[in-house]
């Protein structure tokens, strides 16, 4: 009888030791749980991602302008979001592509000497990490004069659609815009290359304002 007491007071011991041990790790995974869920995105988040896109597009349409080289706004972080090394290679490039686009529209009598760019965020979808955000941007543009007969602004409206990758930090890294409207590019997109390496231009039918005729 009393070996049996014995044997059953070490069981019960011997279960809440092993209780013991395990709590630490099991607060620990209750700790890190939070950690991998997907990031909460609300109005203040929505609003850095309207921050960012308007800094791209407003760099877009900075190359365009009849005036020097001005500094690259979306290279900073922006309110907790910040460009991918990819993608600050590849806006560079557009960069370089629109200021030959300005190049070539002033060789044909047309130059902008201001811009103002407004953009509005449409919608945002989370999936995981990822975040998919649909906008669309309001740009108008001021004439340079010319010839005289310029009328005095022009402008378009264009839709985007960007990506968001969630950092661990609880920032937000922008990794790839694109355009979703049909027909022919607007006057701040990146031109696609022809075999030859320059861009392809159709200066009159991008933009959706009346323009002097050249």
């Amino acid at each position: 009888m009393k070996t049996r007491t014995f044997s059953r007071r070490c069981s019960a011991l011997a279960a809440v030791t092993l209780s013991t041990a395990l709590l630490p790790l099991s607060a620990a995974h209750a700790a890190d749980a939070p950690a991998s869920q997907a990031p909460r995105v609300t109005s203040a988040t929505t609003g850095t991602f309207g921050r960012m896109a308007d800094a791209v597009l407003t760099d877009r349409t900075a190359a365009l302008l009849d005036r020097g080289q001005a500094p690259r706004a979306a290279l900073k972080a922006t309110g907790g979001a910040s460009l991918s090394a990819a993608l600050t290679r590849t806006e560079g490039t557009a960069l370089t592509t629109l200021r030959d686009t300005r190049s070539r529209l002033a060789a044909l009598g047309e130059a902008y000497t201001a811009a103002d760019t407004d953009v509005t965020v449409n919608s945002t979808k989370v999936s995981g990490k990822r975040a998919t955000v649909k906008v669309t941007e309001t740009t108008t543009l001021t004439y340079k004069k010319i010839r005289g007969d310029e009328p005095a602004t022009t402008g378009f409206r264009a839709h985007h659609e960007l990506t968001f990758t969630a950092r661990p930090d609880g920032t937000w890294q922008l990794s790839g815009i694109r355009s979703t409207d049909k027909g022919p590019r607007r006057i701040n997109e990146p031109a696609a290359t022809t075999g030859q390496g320059r861009p392809t231009i159709t200066p009159f039918a991008v933009i959706s304002a009346p323009k002097a005729a050249t």
